[in-house]
């Protein structure tokens, strides 16, 4: 025999009526109540027409008392359904004293906020029964429940002494910071931009542009390999390339051996065995790939967010924004939404997001055609959204196109066309072209003196660099 089971939604109709009655009899009561709550948390229908006839009144800043609420409710022709003037005074007899007023606020939310998930996630099973149902349009409907600011969200109210208080606490940071010599931040291992940014900040939403074939991936993957490093966990979210080819990437610049080699296998036994011996150690490095092509942005979201819960990644890399799928009327559209989405993710996970990005072909026509903010390709609200704006140019590929023969050079700026709060300017880095890695100019030598010997065509081995 089957037994029905059958459930109350979350609630406290006592606690309701308390904070009611507190806010009859105390004008600081209100005050506390009118940053968290709002009508919808209250699930009693009387109880949420006196919290309305209270709102309004306080928004005229007029008195609020039994008899202020009473004609409020009259005048809204709600004074029956809030069961009238005996039910007001119920509420204000049962109150001795309005403290407790934001504890008890705070769980007349909480149980308003399980009751949206509840009916958010039956309307998501219901849905599912369907049989035109979708798998995208479910994530979509269950970013819904995680990500979307219900209507019953209030954004708190903050006072003066705690912002500055708060503003102090950040500076004092920084400060000790600067006075040790460190940086706030993540350390990208790339000196001078560490020392501008004072690293990679939480919250931060980063763009990294640049044309095709300048380095876009190589100087994300090795910003994340840095990281890493460091034992900060990152988040490598790739729609372009495979998590097998990114590894192949740091596996030559971690044992610098030519890219080319270890990609088609051409590797002699020296080789082999220092690959081998440099992927044991790669292997414990907190980075997290996914390579899913088909990655749109809802999905994508959801992604970030396990790998936040998960793996606790402290930055998110993705790879890249143009090909992230979309529908809808234009390109244009859909990238502005992928953006803000992109940004408010940053600000909810509390990290920083790097989002590599191509620029319009435009850039290549003019006379100068060192990359602007206006190169952003696809919309404005791209550099609208974005913390720190950093383009990637690298001379050499221009002119080596008018000059095939021209020695490589590997000299490539790395531009800072926007940083919210922040200088700007242009910081030189360097291209291994054989490694598809890039350094520090001043690291130049260095990894020079340090590359196998056997990779120059010379007698002997040095130290490899990791």
């Amino acid at each position: 025999m089957d037994i029905e089971i059958t459930r109350t939604l979350p609630q406290s109709i006592e606690t309701e009526k308390t904070i009611l009655g507190s806010l009859l009899i105390s004008a600081e009561a209100v005050d506390i109540a009118m940053e968290i709550l709002t009508e919808a948390h209250f699930i009693k229908t009387a109880n949420r027409h006196i919290f309305k006839a209270i709102y309004e009144l306080y928004q005229k800043n007029q008195v609020i008392d039994i008899i202020t609420v009473s004609e409020k409710l009259k005048q809204l022709n709600l004074l029956e359904e809030a069961e009238g003037d005996y039910y007001l005074s119920q509420l204000i007899a049962m109150i001795s004293s309005p403290a407790g007023i934001e504890y008890y606020a705070k769980i007349i939310k909480e149980k308003a906020e399980l009751r949206n998930v509840i009916n958010s996630s039956t309307e998501i099973i219901n849905y599912c029964y369907l049989p035109e149902a979708n798998m995208d349009d479910c994530l979509v409907k269950l970013e819904s429940i995680s990500s979307k600011q219900d209507a019953t969200q209030k954004t708190p109210l903050i006072k003066m002494e705690t912002a500055v208080d708060t503003s102090l606490k950040v500076i004092e940071e920084k400060y000790t910071a600067n006075k040790s010599g460190k940086v706030v931040g993540l350390r990208t291992g790339f000196y001078i931009l560490d020392k501008i940014l004072g690293g990679l900040r939480r919250k931060k939403y980063i763009i990294l542009a640049a044309r095709p074939s300048v380095g876009k991936t190589a100087i994300a993957l090795k910003i994340a390999y840095n990281i890493a490093k460091s034992g900060s966990p990152v988040g490598f979210i790739s729609l372009e390339m495979g998590s097998d080819e990114l590894i192949e990437r740091i596996l030559a610049f971690t044992s610098t051996i030519e890219g080319d080699k270890i990609r088609d296998g051409i590797l002699n036994d020296n080789e082999y065995e220092r690959m081998i011996k440099v992927s044991g150690r790669i292997a414990e490095l907190p980075i997290i790939f996914t390579d899913d092509y088909g990655l749109n942005i809802n999905r994508l979201v959801s992604k970030a967010r396990i790998l936040k819960v998960k793996h606790k990644i402290g930055l998110l890399i993705v790879d890249y924004l143009q090909i992230i799928p979309w529908n809808g009327d234009s390109e244009n559209s859909a990238l502005t939404e992928i953006s803000r989405k992109i940004k408010l993710l940053a600000g909810e996970l509390d990290i920083p997001i790097i989002l590599l990005s191509q620029l319009s072909r435009e850039v290549t026509k003019r006379a100068n055609p060192q990359p602007r903010l206006s190169d952003l390709r696809g919309s404005g609200s791209i550099e609208q959204d974005a913390d720190l704006v950093m383009f990637m140019w690298r001379q050499w590929l221009i002119d080596s196109d008018t000059n095939p023969n021209l020695p490589f050079e590997g000299k490539t700026d790395l531009i800072i066309a926007k940083h919210r709060g922040g200088k700007l300017g242009h910081i030189e880095l360097y291209f291994e072209q054989d490694y598809v890695n890039f350094i520090n100019p001043e690291d130049k030598s260095i990894y020079e003196q340090s590359t196998p010997a056997a990779a120059r065509n010379e007698p002997g081995e040095k130290k490899i660099p990791f």
